[in-house]
This record gives structure tokens, sequence and C-alpha cells, in this order.
């Protein structure tokens, strides 16, 4: 089975993570082939604590680098994939 990660790419923008994630966790959890991530670029302590909290697979840097290296970090990171949807 092919295998996609849905990651969606954000840097200080917690409130509009909360507003839009569930739908993509919860199609996730529904459908084997997609898992989920969020890349976040810097150091965002509120939407670091909000996946602690809620058990949400994240990977981040810290310092802000831009949303080109932060994909190539969730490329590097999780190479096993068949297909990425960067969001």
């Amino acid at each position: 089975m092919k295998k996609s990660l849905i990651c969606i790419t954000t840097c200080n923008r917690v409130s509009a993570i909360k507003a839009v994630i569930w739908d993509y966790i919860n199609f996730c959890k529904k459908n084997d082939s997609f898992d989920f991530l969020i890349s976040l670029d810097g150091d965002d302590k509120e939407t670091v604590r909000y996946c602690e909290k809620h058990n949400i697979p994240l990977v981040y840097s810290k310092v802000r680098e831009g949303v080109g290296l932060s994909k190539n970090r969730v490329l590097k990171t999780y190479s096993e994939f068949d297909y990425y949807f960067f969001i």
C-alpha cells in the first residue's frame, strides 16, 4: 500500500491551526494510507504545547528558517512516504 503524509507548515499561527487541524486528523484516522504532521518553522511555544497536549505529531526548528527548509526537514525526517501533501 502506498503511504501519504499530509503536512501543515506553519509559523506563529496557532489559531489557524486549531481552526483546521481536526478535519485533517480525522481524515487520516479514517484512511490508513495517510498520516498527519505539523511542521513548525521556529519555536512557537503555544503551538508546541497544543500539539503535545493533543498528541499531534510535530517537527520544528528552534529558529525561523523559512518554509522551504521546513518542508525539506519533513522530507528528510519522514522519507518513508510515497506522497507528500504540504498545506
